[in-house]
């Protein structure tokens, strides 16, 4: 677990409090802890969606994603191959 990527993460998804909101979350305080504690396995998935896939799974939670590309979308994995 890298707290720096996923303090990244979350600026790219807008910060906490837009990672709250869309998350149903009812305050920032629990997304800002991910940094420190790591991101909640539910919430790994999304907040790489929220990221629109530049942040993967696999770099948010490896243990859980071992391989780079686990977890993310083929259509995503396509716009990654053509760049």
């Amino acid at each position: 677990m890298d707290s720096t990527i996923i303090k990244a993460a979350i600026g790219q998804a807008g910060g906490a409090r837009a990672v709250a909101d869309a998350r149903g979350l009812r305050s920032e305080w629990g997304v800002q802890k991910w940094a420190r504690d790591g991101v909640p396995a539910e919430h790994v998935i999304p907040l790489a969606e929220l990221t629109g896939w530049i942040t993967t799974p696999h770099m948010l939670s490896p243990e859980i994603y071992p391989h780079p590309l686990d977890g993310v979308p083929s259509g995503a994995r396509e716009r990654e191959n053509a760049a």
